[in-house]
C-alpha cells in the first residue's frame, strides 16, 4: 500500500513538472510568457516596461532615442538598461539625414537628400506622407516648433533657412544671405529664438527671432566645424559638437560663458539631450539618471556615445558598429514643453505666427495660396473679386509737362470707380517719335551690364567655394567634413596630404642619468607655436615635400633641434640626415645641403622617424 502511494505521488509530480503553464492562454501575459520552476513570469519586447499588473506591457517606451543611418530609422529605449536598437519600419527611405518630432501629434519628421523631400510619419513608422516635395536641395537641419505648429529647415544647397506649417503649407524663406554651409538648427519656442550652425569658410553659430529678424552672430571664434546643435531649455544653454576641434562645447543663449564639456571626441555629427524632470518634492538624488546624459553620433568610431552634461565625465558608448550614422533625437513627454502667444488659435494670424520674447508677429507665405492673408492679428481681409488682385495696383501714367496741372485740384486717374470725379484725367499720353527707341537702347545697355556683373560675381563665388578648404595655411593636416549629398555609401574621412610649410621641432634634454631627450616638443607653423607631447609632430619631418632647399640639424647642450624651410630636401636626403647624429652649433640657420657638416656624438641620437598616423593631429586654432 505504501509503495502504491509513493508511486502515485511521484507520477503527480512528474505531470506537474512536465506541464507547460505558458501553454494555456500564454500564462495570462500579453506578450512574452517565460516558464520558471516555480511558475511563470511575463516579459515585454526590447526596451518596453512591464505594467504594474505584471501581465501587460506598455505600448512603447516613454523615453527613447531615434537615430538615422541613411537607409533606416532606429530606436533605443531609455526606460531600461538594454540599449539594443530596434528598427522603426518607415517605408521608402533613401538617404535620411535630419530628424525631429512633434509631441502633440506624435509625428516623426525627417529629410531625405536623395529625393530632396521632407516627410513625416507616425512614431511607429506608419502613415508616411510627404509635406515638402519641391524647391529643396540638400536639407541638412530640421527643427519642429511644437507650439506654433511650424517647422524650420536649413538648405545648404540653396544657402537658405526656411519655414512652413507642419503640413507643408505657408512656406517662407527667412534667411537667404551670409550663409555658407548652414547645418544644424534648433528652436526655443518659449523664448522666441531660432539657432543654427554654419561650418563654412567662416564657421559660426547664429541666433534670430523665429521670424528671422534681429539676426545675431553668437560665436565665430575658436570654431571649426560646428555640426550638431541642441538646447537645454531649463539651464538655457546651447550645446554643439565641433568635428574639426574634436570637442563638445556649450554656452548661454547669448554665446557667453563658453565651456568645453568633453575633449577629445573623434568626428561628432549630431547631438541631443533629455529635459530634466523635477519638482520641489523630489530630491535631487532621486532624479532620473537618464536626464543627466547628452548623446551624440560619431562618424569615425561609428558609434553613439554619451557623457554627463553637467560634469563632462562618465563617457560611455551606447551602441557600436553602426554604419552611416546621421542625426539623433530624444523622444520624451518632458522634452517639448512650454508655450507662447502663438499657442492659442495661431495668435489670430491667418497664416504664419512667429513668437518673440514678449510678443508675436503675423506673416504671409512667399507664394499666395488663394486665401486672403493679413499681417494683423485678428484681421481677416475679404476675398478679392474674381479676376482682380487682392492688393490694388494704381494705374501708372507717364508724366509729361502737359499732364501736371499748375494749380487747382490735383489730377485723379480715371478708373471705373471715379469716372464722374471732377478733375479726372482721362487721356493717353504717347511718347514722342523716336523716344521709345532711345529708352529701349538704354534699358538694353543696363541689362547687359547687370548680366556681366552677375557672371563675374558667380565666377568669384565659385572659385571661393572651390578653394574653401584648399588653403595650405589653414592647418597642417585637415580632415574633410563629408558632404553626404545624394550618396548612400559609408562616410569616409580622409586626410589630405600635408602642405610644404615651415616646420621646427625641438627635443628638450632630460636631467636624468642617461642624458636622453624628452618628447616635449615645440612646433612652429607659420609663426604659431604649438606645445605638444605627441610623437606625431616629430614624424612630420618625413612628410616634407620633395624640393630643393636647406635642412640643418644641430644639437646644443640642452636641446636637439631640427629645422627645415618650405623648400626642403627630398625624402631620401632628409631620411639620411635624420639617421645621423646631430651636430653642435651656436645658432640655428637654414643652410644648403652642401653646407651641412654634422659632427659625430656617441652619446645621443635622434629618435625614430617612422611615420605612423595614429590619430588626427590637433589644429593650430587650439593654441
Amino acid at each position: 500500500m505504501t509503495k502504491d502511494m509513493n508511486r502515485t505521488t511521484t507520477t503527480t509530480a512528474l505531470k506537474d513538472r512536465s506541464f507547460n503553464k505558458c501553454g494555456r492562454r500564454n500564462g495570462g501575459c500579453t506578450h512574452l510568457c517565460l516558464s520558471r520552476p516555480n511558475g511563470t513570469s511575463c516579459a515585454c519586447p526590447t526596451g518596453i516596461l512591464l505594467k504594474g499588473d505584471s501581465k501587460s506591457c506598455e505600448d512603447s517606451p516613454e523615453s527613447y532615442l531615434i537615430f538615422s543611418n541613411r537607409v533606416s530609422v532606429r530606436r533605443i529605449s531609455l526606460d531600461t538598461n538594454d540599449h539594443t536598437d530596434v528598427h522603426v519600419p518607415v517605408p521608402e527611405l533613401h538617404n535620411v539625414i535630419s530628424l525631429d518630432y512633434d509631441s502633440v501629434d506624435a509625428k516623426l519628421y525627417y529629410t531625405d537628400v536623395t529625393l530632396d523631400v521632407i516627410r513625416r510619419a507616425n512614431l511607429d513608422g506608419t502613415g508616411m506622407e510627404t509635406v515638402i516635395s519641391q524647391g529643396l536641395k540638400t536639407t541638412d537641419g530640421l527643427a519642429v516648433d511644437w507650439v506654433s505648429r511650424n517647422m524650420y529647415w536649413t538648405d545648404t544647397g540653396r544657402n537658405t533657412i526656411e519655414v512652413a506649417h507642419l503640413d507643408g503649407t505657408s512656406r517662407k524663406v527667412l534667411v537667404n544671405n551670409s550663409l555658407d554651409e548652414p547645418r544644424a538648427i534648433a528652436v526655443f519656442p518659449s523664448k522666441g529664438y531660432l539657432f543654427w550652425t554654419d561650418w563654412g569658410h567662416i564657421a559660426k553659430i547664429e541666433r534670430s527671432h523665429l521670424d528671422g529678424s534681429d539676426r545675431k552672430v553668437l560665436i565665430n571664434t575658436d570654431l571649426g566645424w560646428p555640426n550638431g546643435l541642441t538646447l537645454d531649455y531649463d539651464t538655457r544653454r546651447i550645446f554643439w559638437v565641433d568635428a574639426h576641434l574634436d570637442r563638445i562645447e556649450s554656452s548661454d543663449l547669448n554665446g557667453k560663458l563658453r565651456q568645453v564639456l568633453v575633449s577629445p571626441v573623434s568626428h561628432p555629427f549630431a547631438l541631443t539631450q533629455l529635459k530634466p524632470v523635477s519638482s520641489p518634492l523630489t530630491p535631487f538624488s532621486r532624479l532620473s539618471q537618464q536626464d543627466r546624459w547628452i548623446y551624440w553620433t560619431d562618424w569615425q568610431t561609428k558609434s553613439i556615445q554619451r557623457v554627463d552634461k553637467h560634469t563632462g565625465r562618465n563617457k560611455e558608448t551606447v551602441l557600436n558598429n553602426v554604419e552611416g550614422l546621421m542625426d539623433i533625437i530624444v523622444v520624451s513627454p518632458h522634452r517639448q514643453t512650454g508655450t507662447n502667444l502663438c499657442g492659442v488659435n495661431n495668435g489670430g494670424c491667418t497664416h504664419l505666427c512667429f513668437a518673440k520674447t514678449n510678443s508675436f508677429v503675423c506673416a504671409c507665405p512667399d507664394e499666395p495660396d488663394g486665401r486672403p492673408c493679413s499681417t494683423i492679428s485678428g484681421y481677416v481681409p475679404t476675398a478679392p473679386a474674381r479676376g482682380t488682385s487682392s492688393t490694388p495696383v494704381p494705374n501708372k501714367i507717364p508724366k509729361s509737362t502737359t499732364d501736371v496741372p499748375h494749380g487747382g485740384a490735383s489730377a485723379v486717374n480715371c478708373t471705373d470707380k471715379n469716372l464722374n470725379v471732377e478733375g479726372c484725367v482721362n487721356s493717353v499720353v504717347t511718347a514722342p517719335h523716336g523716344e521709345g527707341l532711345h529708352i529701349s537702347y538704354v534699358i538694353g545697355g543696363v541689362l547687359t551690364i547687370l548680366a556681366i556683373l552677375i557672371l563675374i560675381a558667380a565666377l568669384i563665388i565659385y572659385r571661393h567655394k572651390k578653394s574653401k578648404f584648399a588653403d595650405p595655411g589653414v592647418s597642417n593636416l585637415t580632415y574633410s567634413n563629408p558632404s553626404y549629398r545624394t550618396s548612400t555609401q559609408e562616410v569616409k574621412i580622409e586626410a589630405s596630404q600635408k602642405p610644404p610649410i615651415y616646420n621646427q621641432l625641438r627635443y628638450k634634454k632630460e636631467g636624468g642619468v642617461d642624458g636622453g631627450y624628452t618628447k616635449e616638443k615645440i612646433r612652429i607653423v607659420e609663426g604659431v607655436c604649438l606645445l605638444s607631447n605627441e610623437e606625431l609632430y616629430w614624424d612630420d619631418l618625413k612628410q616634407i615635400k620633395p624640393s630643393r632647399g636647406g635642412l640643418h640639424t644641430c644639437m646644443r647642450t640642452d636641446t636637439v633641434s631640427l629645422q627645415a624651410s618650405s623648400a626642403s630636401l627630398d625624402d631620401g636626403e632628409t631620411e639620411q640626415l635624420l639617421q645621423e647624429e646631430a651636430s653642435e652649433c651656436s645658432s640655428i640657420t637654414t643652410l644648403t645641403p652642401s653646407a651641412i657638416t654634422p659632427q659625430r656624438h656617441s652619446q645621443h641620437s635622434l629618435p625614430d622617424t617612422g611615420w605612423v598616423s595614429t590619430r588626427k593631429p590637433s589644429t593650430e586654432s587650439e593654441v
